[in-house]
């Protein structure tokens, strides 16, 4: 399973990418050229300050997907009760159950981890 980050992540550099390519396709070639629909769009006047523009908007988005954090909050679940709680991600710092005081696990994984906690019956 693919956590929410990356896929931020991703989409961030995807979107930078594509923004810092179109930005540099206006300052050389001018506009864009639609062999579909048998048009030119042309930027002549306004070349430079859009070119510029998406390379700004190419360079925030790819410097965001690099800045964007993992320590969001995550679904914590009970060893004991598995009972299921959202907390801050924090590797330190080893959380309780407010149930029954148990040691919380990351849920991501945990079924993986502790396969003899798999119970076929409960989600059929």
């Amino acid at each position: 399973m693919v956590k929410p980050f990356m896929i931020q992540r991703c989409l961030a550099f995807i979107g930078g990418m594509s923004a810092w390519g179109l930005g540099y396709r206006v300052y050389t070639e001018g506009g864009f050229r639609s062999s579909k629909y048998q048009m030119y769009i042309s930027y002549e006047g306004m070349r430079t300050p859009i070119a510029l523009l998406m390379f700004c908007i190419g360079i925030i988005s790819l410097y965001s997907s690099v800045r964007i954090k993992s320590d969001m909050p995550e679904e914590y679940i009970c060893t004991r009760c598995e009972e299921v709680e959202v907390l801050p991600h924090d590797k330190n710092k080893i959380y309780h159950c407010p149930q029954c005081g148990g040691e919380m696990e990351v849920l991501f994984g945990f079924y993986d981890r502790h396969p003899e906690k798999k119970d076929p019956d409960r989600w059929m």
